[in-house]
């Protein structure tokens, strides 16, 4: 039997680069990167006594993408796929694979729980400029929405296949 892990915790954060706290960035890189760190230091234990397993990290397309006001998102998942790629090679030789998936948009919670920046003094500063990340990312959940709108199925479907993929 093979073991599976799948991590796919994640926080949203978007809106002016500069207004978001150390702090926030923190929190974000806390779920996001150091998530799937804890989740690759509980579970190889078990999978390398077993020489098998696999991990597989829901990251986004985003972290291919560069998008004005989601710096922090796009560096927490940037930083994710490195870690899971170092992971890949390392853990291969070990009967133990680690693969990416990289979904694009679809109508979760993502969205209604984003983190915006909490420096109120730095959003001031760039006037009507500090509308445009609301406009935006609003606009792209609302246009997650309807019945037109992807199914989340799709994704874990996707999972279930790699993982039923022969090795």
């Amino acid at each position: 039997r093979l073991d599976v892990v799948v991590n796919n915790a994640g926080v949203m954060a978007a809106g002016l680069d500069e207004a978001f706290t150390i702090e926030q960035w923190g929190a974000v890189l806390d779920v996001n990167l150091y998530g799937v760190q804890r989740m690759f230091r509980a579970a190889l234990p078990t999978m390398r006594a077993k020489g098998a397993g696999l991990f597989v990290t829901v990251s986004s397309n985003m972290a291919q993408l560069t998008l004005p006001f989601a710096g922090l998102y796009t560096a927490s998942k940037r930083a994710v796929e490195g870690l899971v790629e170092s992971y890949r090679y390392q853990l291969a030789p070990l009967g133990i694979d680690s693969i990416i998936v990289e979904p694009g948009g679809y109508p979760t919670a993502l969205f209604a729980k984003m983190t915006g920046p909490a420096d109120a003094a730095r959003i001031e500063a760039y006037g009507p400029l500090a509308e445009l990340p609301h406009r935006v990312f609003g606009g792209f959940a609302a246009s997650l929405q309807g019945p037109d709108a992807p199914d989340p199925r799709e994704v874990a479907d996707a999972i279930v296949g790699l993982a039923e993929t022969p090795r």
